[in-house]
């Protein structure tokens, strides 16, 4: 009887921590423009054809231009798993339920979500993977970074910035580009003359945890120095005093899963029958176009 309480109440908790991380997703992977699911080590996501080009016709009923077709294949590696383990003493678990509002619930889906957006800002500054067996590692392009200037973020770093996007031809009418930025960038932005007396929102919508635009970028605010948020990556977006903010459109970016959350209630017989709540996550992003993926840095006093 004890087995199938203990299999009720590991059915109750996926499902209610799953129903948590849908409530609430993370900040970072959400804007990923696309999302795969995979199981090997290492998995092809796409090959990317060059751009193709109408040649004229130079005689009647003459030769078809032909054209051979460049291309590079993009992949994405499986990180190590991560999972935590708390437990619960038979004292302290008097329910049989594992209710919404369980801090366990609470927390394991807080946990799962930091662990998604860490993974994510992690994947942004490493190695990208190309090749025909993706063994070839494709580094963050130094030419796709906008120095600090000694300077925060100015009007003209922003200009710049858009400048820098759409002379690598990124159709940026198409999708507006996103630029991560902590609060202290956000309290750079909001001193902006040209910000205060911008139109509001010029026709995006506010998401969560963001500001209204300028010259047509999304401004998501995350504190990405925090060591609590983001354990593996914080100290990625920030070198010295600059501080280096993700600045892409969707399309360039690719999320991939392995787990998105897993979990399961056990019984321990070696620590007084104590309750573990195990949960269980795996993914990670890539930079799919490098084209499409760019550092605004800032300096920060």
């Amino acid at each position: 009887m004890a087995d199938r309480l203990d299999e009720v109440s590991t059915v109750e908790y996926k499902a209610n921590v799953a129903f948590k991380l849908n409530e609430k997703a993370g900040k970072l992977y959400p804007l990923s423009g696309s999302t795969g699911n995979y199981s090997e080590k290492s998995s092809q996501i796409e090959d990317q054809f060059d751009d193709l080009y109408l040649e004229d016709k130079e005689t009647r009923n003459g030769d078809t231009n032909t054209t051979d077709l460049g291309s590079v294949r993009r992949w994405v590696k499986k990180p190590k798993s991560a999972n935590v383990a708390p437990m619960k003493d038979r004292d302290d678990d008097k329910e049989t339920k594992v209710d919404l509002e369980s801090p366990l619930v609470k927390q394991t889906s807080t946990a799962t979500r930091r662990y998604h957006d860490d993974k994510w800002l992690e994947g942004y500054f490493g190695n990208a993977w190309t090749g025909e067996h993706g063994d070839v590692a494709v580094p963050f392009d130094s030419d796709n970074v906008i120095p600090h200037g000694g300077a925060g973020i100015t009007y003209n770093k922003l200009v710049d910035a858009i400048e820098l996007m759409g002379l690598a031809d990124v159709d940026i009418e198409e999708e507006a580009p996103i630029l991560l930025i902590t609060p202290k960038q956000k309290a750079d932005i909001q001193k902006l003359e040209e910000y205060k007396n911008a139109d509001y929102m010029q026709g995006y919508p506010i998401m969560r945890g963001e500001i209204k635009s300028l010259l047509g970028i999304r401004f998501v605010v995350a504190n990405l120095g925090s060591v609590a948020a983001y354990k593996r990556s914080s100290s990625l977006t920030l070198d010295g005093t600059t501080r280096k903010l993700p600045f892409f459109v969707p399309s360039g970016v690719h999320r991939a899963v392995w787990t998105e959350f897993w979990g399961k209630i056990t019984e321990r017989d070696d620590k007084q029958f104590s309750k573990q709540y195990y949960a269980e996550a795996c993914s990670t992003m890539t930079r799919l176009m490098e084209a499409k993926c760019f550092i605004v840095e800032a300096t920060e006093s």
